[in-house]
């Protein structure tokens, strides 16, 4: 019997993309919710894996729907259904947890390395990313990969929270960076030269990035 995954996603500029691409080559069924549109939390029965994705929002924010998906992640986590979140995935993914989220020190935008503790699990990169916030790892999990700016990936159990995307192609970057011209210049990124260099990386990102969901699956489904 194949798989299946419950995807969070939180707006239209940020799907799966290569995440949903690694659940079609693994004959997983997908099941994404826009959880912003949902009224109340979504039920986690029936699901081998949640995934969360990334966010324009904080998670420190009040929006109604950021404590519906706390409460989702919550269920998962009673029911040891494995859990992955992405950026702000794994932020949500922390403070379900119980851990700290908040502002980073700087934000962080574009491809760069992590000094990674477990490179079977998370390699060294370059990963993207773009956040302004951060997580804390939360008491009883261990960090896996971090920046000199904060902890970039974290394991709980079967769940794994990544601070970076290893999710994109430059097909997402591209939309983001259209959306995202004024942060990106504010910041002294050129957008041009980032979805540039998203396509020059991409055949090494691709791979990468499917090894990393593929370590995670493994992982999960051993129990760990």
């Amino acid at each position: 019997m194949s798989a299946s995954a419950l995807v969070l996603q939180h707006e239209a500029s940020v799907p799966p993309g290569l995440l949903g691409e690694w659940m079609a080559m693994r004959g997983m069924r997908m099941d994404v919710v826009m959880v912003p549109e949902t009224a109340s939390p979504v039920p986690v029965a029936g699901y081998d894996l949640v995934a969360s994705l990334g966010s324009v929002a904080s998670v420190c924010g009040d929006q109604p729907w950021i404590a519906r998906e706390t409460e989702i992640l919550q269920e998962a986590i009673a029911r040891e259904t494995p859990v992955l979140g992405l950026c702000f995935g794994g932020q949500s993914l922390a403070h379900a947890l119980g851990a700290v989220v908040r502002p980073a020190s700087r934000a962080e935008i574009g491809w760069m390395p992590v000094d990674s503790q477990d490179t079977d699990l998370v390699a060294p990169g370059p990963w993207f990313s773009w956040h302004s916030d951060r997580f804390d790892v939360p008491a009883g999990g261990a960090e896996v990969a971090r920046s000199d700016v904060c902890p970039h990936a974290f394991t709980f159990g079967p769940h794994l929270g990544l601070q970076f995307h290893p999710e994109v192609d430059p097909g997402i970057v591209a939309g983001w960076a259209a959306e995202g011209t004024q942060d990106l210049l504010g910041a002294g990124v050129d957008p041009a030269d980032l979805i540039a260099e998203t396509v020059r990386r991409m055949p090494e990102a691709r791979p990468r990035a499917l090894a990393l969901f593929d370590a995670f699956w493994e992982r999960a489904r051993r129990g760990a």
